[in-house]
């Protein structure tokens, strides 16, 4: 058996972390940092809409005797207070849509039956007495690289027999706890979801904000959106479905000269559409185009 120093054991396990963690592009759905920028675009939208209610208002105040501007005043407010329920409701049911999601990808990873080829390795592995390091740091880098949970522990089990430090790069119970932790964060914001900015706590404006001294909690959803075994990955979508994903951003932010081309586009093109799947090679660049300057100005929108 090789003598392993310390420096051996903090590189096995840096290893397999680093093997593991590839970040993977997932689903927008499934995101916090999607929810948050829901949430920050509602919140602006809720200020221009109270803004109003509030000049409306005043103006009943002037207009009308006290019973009858009473009366509107309190109109105004249920009319407020509908759309703020409407936005709350909304923006909670992504935060949970995206935490649900995530664990759902969890216990995924963790009940998915391990590839037959790397089980095979490593039984082959455990009937040996012996192995050199650049072969151990291999077969570490091909486990973790395939990002199978029920190999990587496996591996953790053979790995003692050999004087290895091998820790499975995945634990589960801690992910759950992160995006549960993640979840009851973001949910904290739906009651203050139409406060404005400058009422906003320290803890509110982290959570909420980016900071270059404090970007901590967006770098945490952020990898919480993107993590191996956690981050539910975007399908192969068709340019109809990629139209009506940017019809939707486009509808979101109020962009509505891309969103009614979008329309027009789906509308007119119709019958070029195979199955309502695949575009015509025809129309391609004319929706491809389309998108782009959706997703572009949606991006300008957000910073």
């Amino acid at each position: 058996m090789s003598n392993i120093s310390f420096t051996d054991y903090v590189n096995s396990t840096q290893q397999a972390k680093n093997a593991w963690n590839k970040n993977i592009k997932s689903h927008p759905d499934h995101k916090f940092s999607s929810a948050l920028y829901f949430w920050r675009m509602t919140n602006k939208t809720l200020q221009v809409i109270r803004q109003r209610m509030e000049e409306e208002i005043a103006e009943n105040s002037d207009i009308f005797v006290p019973n009858i501007a009473a009366e509107k005043n309190d109109a105004a407010r249920k009319r407020y207070n509908a759309s703020l329920e409407d936005y709350q409701q909304a923006y909670v049911a992504r935060v949970n849509m995206a935490a649900d999601s995530k664990i759902a990808e969890v216990d995924k990873t963790i009940s998915k039956t391990a590839d037959p080829s790397l089980v095979g390795l490593i039984r082959d592995l455990s009937l040996r007495t012996d192995i050199s390091d650049r072969e151990w740091f291999a077969i570490v880098e091909r486990v973790n690289s395939a990002n199978d949970y029920q190999a990587s522990h496996m591996l953790a089990d053979v790995a003692v027999k050999f004087g290895r430090s091998y820790k499975p790069p995945f634990d589960a119970d801690k992910m759950i706890e992160e995006i549960e932790q993640a979840r009851k964060e973001l949910l904290k914001l739906s009651a203050i979801i139409d406060k404005p900015e400058k009422d906003w706590t320290y803890e509110e404006m982290v959570i909420v904000k980016e900071y270059p001294h404090t970007t901590w909690q967006q770098e945490r959803y952020n990898r919480l959106d993107s993590a191996p075994g956690v981050a539910v990955p975007v399908k192969s979508a068709s340019l109809i479905d990629q139209l009506k994903e940017a019809l939707q951003i486009s509808d979101e932010i109020k962009d509505y000269k891309s969103a009614n081309e979008i329309r027009r586009f789906l509308y007119d093109r119709a019958q070029y559409v195979e199955n309502k799947q695949i575009v015509s090679e025809y129309y391609r660049a004319e929706a491809e185009a389309l998108i782009a300057r959706a997703k572009a100005t949606a991006n300008t929108i957000g910073k």
